[in-house]
Formats: structure tokens, sequence, C-alpha cells
């Protein structure tokens, strides 16, 4: 009988254990493009932390950054000047208040890159449930919340 009554609550323990609700979402995190964008169409508990990342930010920080030492450059560049031109152009954004901007732009889309790149993420738009669960092709986040609950009871 005792056996029998163990094995009950260790049965019990399971099932509770498997039919409990999921973990609270402590942190959320969202992989777009300016394209391909994930639409924040539900209302979030205040204080959740939500990270955005442009996973396009970096290529428009090098086309911003291209674009400015280009509009440095003198416009009677010969091939044996070409390089030592650019060097000056390059140096002259550096020094200039407009590089605060730019360098600000790099550094957003290498975070984008790099967060990407650590959860493994393998297309967007997609959206990570506390750095484990990743939802995929969702363009509102409602969608993707209600994706999320339903795959974590399963």
């Amino acid at each position: 009988m005792r056996t029998t009554t163990v094995a009950l609550s260790l049965l019990v323990s399971l099932i509770t254990g498997n039919a409990q609700a999921l973990e609270p979402i402590h942190s959320l995190r969202i992989f777009q493009t300016q394209e391909t964008f994930v639409l924040d169409d539900v209302s979030l508990p205040p204080g959740l932390p939500v990270e955005v990342y442009e996973l396009d930010a970096s290529q428009r920080a090098t086309e911003e950054l291209n674009r400015q030492v280009r509009s440095r450059l003198q416009e009677d560049l010969n091939l044996q000047t070409y390089e030592d031109a650019h060097r000056r152009a390059f140096s002259d954004l550096l020094n200039s208040p407009d590089w605060g901007g730019v360098y600000q732009q790099i550094e957003v889309g290498s975070r984008a890159i790099e967060a990407a790149v650590r959860l493994q993420i393998k297309k967007i738009p997609a959206v990570v449930f506390n750095d484990q669960k990743v939802v995929y092709g969702q363009r509102s986040l409602k969608a993707a919340l209600e994706v999320y609950n339903k795959e974590g009871r399963r």
C-alpha cells in the first residue's frame, strides 16, 4: 500500500510539473530590420525589459560612414591621390562633430549582430523570450506571445 502511495505521489508531481504555467516572461528581445519588423500591438507589463535589435543597422551605419567620407573628398581626385584623399577625409570625419553619431550607429549595429550570434538567431523577425525560447516569423508581438504560450504548454 505504501509503495502505491509513493508511486501515485510521484505520478501526481510529474503531471503537475508538466501542467504548470509557463515561466513568467522576464525579458524580450526582438530581432528585425526596417522592412521586416514586429508590430508593438500588445500592452506589456511596465518594467519588462524589451530590447529591439535592428539587424540592418550595421549596413546603414556603413552607408552613412561612406557618405560622410565621400562628402569630405575633393572633386579633382586622380588615381595617385585617391588613397591619401580617402585617408584624409576619414581622419577629418573622425575629428569632426559628426563622428559621434556615426560611431553610435556603428555600435548599435554591432550590438545587434553580437546578440543575434550569441542567441543563434536563424531568421527574422524573431522574438526571444527570457533568452531561451525563440519564436520566428511573427510580425506581431501579440501573435508571437500566443505562439510562445501555445508551444510552451506542449
